[in-house]
């Protein structure tokens, strides 16, 4: 069975980091309505999906 990826809310001491971050407008589109759904900062979103991608990538030397 393979992960599944959840969204979740920063706690009060979390802090936004800033930086620039380029995406596709139909990538952009996505994350804008994951943010309008869940109330969590896009930042933080793609924050979240790199995460959860790199710590799931497959490796393909095995």
């Amino acid at each position: 069975m393979r992960d599944k990826f959840v969204l979740f809310a920063p706690g009060p001491a979390d802090s936004d980091r800033k930086g620039v971050v380029r995406l596709t407008p139909n990538c952009y589109e996505k994350v804008a309505v994951l943010k309008q759904e869940t109330g969590i900062s896009m930042g933080r979103i793609i924050e979240q999906c790199i995460d959860f991608a790199l710590e799931h990538m497959e490796d393909d030397d095995a």
